[in-house]
């Protein structure tokens, strides 16, 4: 199963946004995205330091997908607004539409294959 990572907003940036999104029609791509030279040079910027909180650390001590409106979370809005033609269920969970990743290329017509994910940012002294 290939999955594809699309950008994720803060419940509360998502919360702000919502508004225009809910007509199901926006297509969002992510703005500034590097040539495949570019990614490399700043990818080899980031530091990589060994985990240090490994024992310590509980994902369960965290809000995972946090509610926006109504029933839906901050994973299905991402979905919703960066989907095509996309229909939901009952409780806001996306059943159907199509998901492109500027990224690769990538296509995709099954929700569950898709994970969300937060960019990470680069200081501009970085670029």
């Amino acid at each position: 199963m290939r999955r594809v990572i699309l950008p994720a907003v803060s419940a509360a940036t998502t919360a702000l946004l919502l508004a225009p999104l809910t007509t199901n029609t926006a297509a969002a791509s992510p703005p500034g995205i590097p040539t495949v030279v570019e990614a490399h040079q700043e990818l080899a910027t980031v530091e990589v330091a060994n985990e240090s909180h490994a024992s310590t650390y509980n994902r369960k001590a965290f809000i995972h997908w946090a509610r926006v409106e109504g029933q839906c979370d901050a994973r299905e809005i991402v979905l919703i607004r960066d989907g095509e033609d996309v229909t939901t269920d009952a409780k806001c969970a996306p059943i159907s539409g199509t998901w492109y990743s500027p990224y690769d290329g990538g296509v995709w017509t099954d929700p569950q294959d898709l994970d969300i994910d937060h960019l990470v940012s680069v200081p501009a002294t970085q670029i």
